[in-house]
C-alpha cells in the first residue's frame, strides 16, 4: 500500500496516554503507548513513534535525542544520542527532517534509534529530547516499554513462486512512515498505524523483472492476476470485491469516479480479512475486482486461493498484494502486528537459503515452499 492518508480528510487529536511528570505546556507521548519488540535479521526492531506537543506561544527546535536502555534488571546496556552540537553540518539529527514545532501544533517523530542489538536484555527505554526555543530551553523525558511479539498463527506467503518484497516495513519504507496525527479518527481513538508491519509483494520473473513491457499497462506485469493465497486459516470477516481497477494516465493515477463509499474500499480496494481465531487477523489488498469468490462468514484453509492481484485501491505506481497482521478486523481500531512466515527461500545469488519460519525484508526476493 502506497499512502494510508490519501484518501483520508478527517484529523484527529490523538487520544494518547499522556508521559508521566511532564507540564502541560510541551508533552512527548510515545505512540503506540507500549510499542512492540521484533526480531529482524538485522537485530531487534523498536517500531514507535512520538507525538510532540506545543502549547506554548513560541516555536521550539529539537536540538538532541537521546536514548537510554535498561536491562530487566535495572542496568543501563546501551546509550545511543544524536545531538546538534555533535559534529555541526555533519550531525545525525539531521537524519530526522523536520525538527521544529511551532505554537499550538504537533510533530510526529519517528524513534531514530529503530534497531537494537539482538542479544541485549531489554526491560525499558528512557528517551530524553532537548528542545531549544527564543527564551528557553525545554528536555522531557518519556520512559517505553516495549514488548517482544511474535505471530502465533502459521503463516505462508500470500504468492506462489517468486516474489520481490517491494515495500515491507524498515525505518525507509512508506509502511513505517505514517503520520499518526493524519489518521482517520476510530472509535474510542486509534490504537496503532495499522500498516506499520505491513509488506507489499511483488511476483517477478527469474531475472527479478517486475513486468514485460510499459510499467504505466498494469496488465503488463508478471503479477497481474496472479493467486493469492490465505497465509493461515481461518474465518473470512470482510471481503470487497467491486471495486475498479485504478489507471495511468499521462504519467499520473487515476482512482475510479465516483470512489467506492467505505473508507476501507477506498484504501485497500477489493480485499480479505480472515480472522485466525487467536486475536491476529490477516488483511490482503488490492485485488482484482470479481476475483474473490470468498464470502463473509467462508471458513479457509492456510494456503486456499482467495483471490487474484488487481490494481485497486491505494496501489501507488506498482501492481502488488499487500499484506499486514493485526490484532482486530476494523483498519484503524487496532494494533498492527509483526508477521513471521514459514517455509520459504531466499535468493542470495546463484543460491537460495531455505528458511523454515522467519522474518523477511524490503528488497528479499523469496521463493514460497508451501506444499512442497
Amino acid at each position: 500500500m502506497r499512502s494510508m492518508v490519501l484518501t483520508c480528510a478527517v484529523v484527529l487529536c490523538l487520544p494518547i496516554a499522556g508521559s508521566v511528570g511532564q507540564s502541560p505546556d510541551v508533552r512527548i507521548e510515545p505512540f503506540p503507548e507500549r510499542p512492540y519488540l521484533n526480531a529482524t535479521r538485522g537485530g531487534l526492531e523498536l517500531h514507535n513513534d512520538f507525538i510532540v506537543s506545543n502549547d506554548t506561544a513560541r516555536s521550539l527546535t529539537l536540538t538532541r535525542v537521546e536514548m537510554s536502555v535498561f536491562g530487566r534488571d535495572g542496568r543501563l546496556v546501551q546509550r545511543r544520542f544524536v545531538s546538534a552540537a555533535n559534529g555541526g553540518p555533519n550531525s545525525g539529527l539531521l537524519t530526522i527532517p523536520r525538527r521544529e514545532v511551532g505554537p499550538g501544533e504537533k510533530l510526529t517523530l519517528f524513534n531514530p534509534f529503530h534497531v537494537l542489538d539482538a542479544d541485549l536484555e531489554i526491560g525499558r527505554a528512557v528517551f530524553e529530547f532537548t528542545l531549544a526555543g527564543a527564551e528557553a530551553t525545554v528536555t522531557r523525558s518519556v520512559p517505553v516499554h516495549p514488548v517482544r511479539y511474535e505471530s502465533s498463527t502459521s503463516l505462508e506467503l500470500p504468492l506462489r513462486g517468486r516474489s520481490l518484497v517491494w515495500d515491507g516495513h524498515d525505518f525507509y519504507s512508506h509502511h513505517r512512515r505514517q503520520d499518526p496525527s493524519r489518521l482517520p479518527l476510530a472509535e474510542g481513538g486509534i490504537l496503532d498505524v495499522p500498516v506499520r508491519y505491513a509488506y507489499d509483494f511483488s511476483v517477478v520473473d527469474e531475472a527479478g523483472d517486475l513486468h514485460r513491457g510499459e510499467a504505466a499497462v498494469p496488465t503488463e506485469w508478471y503479477g497481474y492476476g496472479a493467486s493469492v493465497h490465505a497465509p493461515g486459516s481461518g474465518v473470512v470477516v470482510a471481503v470487497a470485491n467491486e471495486v475498479p481497477d485504478n489507471r495511468i494516465v499521462d504519467g499520473r493515477l487515476r482512482y475510479p469516479r465516483p470512489p467506492p463509499a467505505a473508507l476501507n474500499a477506498r484504501l485497500l480496494g477489493n480485499h480479505v480479512v480472515i480472522d485466525h481465531e487467536n486475536d491476529e487477523y490477516s488483511v490482503l489488498a488490492h485485488l482484482r475486482a470479481g476475483s474473490v469468490t470468498l464470502r463473509t462468514g467462508d471458513r479457509v484453509t492456510r494456503g486456499d486461493r482467495l483471490g487474484e492481484i488487481g490494481f485497486s485501491g491505494d496501489t501507488g505506481f506498482h501492481v502488488h498484494v499487500h499484506y499486514h497482521l493485526a490484532s482486530g478486523a476494523d483498519l484503524f481500531g487496532t494494533r498492527a502486528l509483526p508477521a513471521q512466515f514459514e517455509r520459504f527461500s531466499r535468493v542470495v545469488g546463484s543460491r537460495t537459503v531455505f528458511t523454515e519460519r522467519g522474518p523477511i525484508a524490503t528488497g528479499d526476493i523469496l521463493v514460497s515452499n508451501a506444499g512442497r
